[in-house]
């Protein structure tokens, strides 16, 4: 149950004008909380597209369901009124710019003698509901976020919550087998929270690598191409991997000697790792296969 309420304003919201801000500090469930309010320019943009032909398509949507409501004939026309407005009362984004109910006699079979029953129809037409529509372009390209370290600034929650994909690619990378490591059935809690353990240093040598490599192509200017066959000088680990399969190398320093099979991903990290370690990327002879 929201218990207080502070509301407040940053003038200085960040130097990236494509993002506004407003933050409220209350209480839900027992729990002091910071929800803040995020309008971005560019979201905006892209669902103000989209909307337009949201309400278009569901304009046509209701004209065609009211050109089958108009061929229902009723009794009495009572039901025809309600039925009309129990329609309307479904339609969210239309509104009825006319709508009569009319009258027609007709039999209930082609007899000439039989006598004629009158039958109510439903006429109208519609239109797209203006404070509708308005209010909910109110909402584009705004969403909420909500966290209970009180300490964080709004702009410093849009940071974590943009950088919550590379959380998700992570844990994808987990997930996929990256390492091409045989899989292994545990049972003992014990081993489970140590195979977890080793896949999180994993996902930290990945992630440090990630870092290195886009440095290193930042500070010489360089660029390799990703997965789209784009330049980049922030690839991924998996664009790394897959540049480097099909190199065998011989390396010869202080801290490793021997023959490096790089087309083992195991082995790959191995190396890599070392090269951070050592602050730098040795040169070593290659031999593609």
């Amino acid at each position: 149950m929201r218990t207080k309420e502070q509301k407040y304003r940053n003038a200085k919201f960040s130097i990236d004008k494509r993002y506004s801000f407003y933050g409220t500090k209350t209480s839900y469930g027992d729990v002091d909380q910071t929800w803040v309010l995020v309008h971005s320019v560019e979201m905006a943009k892209k669902q103000k597209a989209t909307f337009q032909r949201k309400i278009e398509k569901e304009l046509s949507s209701a004209k065609d369901s009211l050109i089958t409501l108009g061929t229902q004939s009723f009794a009495y026309e009572a039901d025809a009124i309600r039925e009309s407005e129990k329609w309307i009362s479904k339609q969210k984004w239309c509104v009825f710019e006319t709508v009569e109910i009319i009258t027609k006699e007709t039999r209930s079979s082609g007899n000439k003698g039989e006598k004629l029953h009158k039958n109510y129809f439903v006429r109208g037409t519609i239109i797209l509901d203006s404070e509708v529509v308005e209010r909910e372009k109110l909402g584009l390209g705004r969403f909420i976020l909500a966290t209970n370290d009180l300490s964080l600034s709004p702009i410093q929650i849009l940071t974590y919550y943009k950088n919550q994909s590379k959380v998700e690619k992570y844990f994808r990378f987990i997930k996929s087998n990256e390492l091409r490591i045989p899989e292994v059935l545990l049972k003992k809690r014990e081993r489970i929270h140590g195979l977890l353990c080793l896949m999180g240093l994993a996902t930290l040598v990945s992630s440090l690598l990630e870092a290195r490599f886009s440095d290193s192509l930042k500070k010489t200017g360089k660029t390799i191409n990703n997965q789209l066959n784009e330049p980049t000088d922030n690839p991924t680990i998996q664009t790394v991997l897959a540049k480097l399969k099909g190199i065998y190398g011989m390396v010869e320093t202080k801290m490793v000697s021997g023959i490096l099979d790089l087309n083992s991903p195991c082995h790959i990290y191995k190396f890599l790792y070392l090269s951070i370690l050592a602050k730098r990327f040795w040169t070593f002879t290659i031999e593609v296969r």
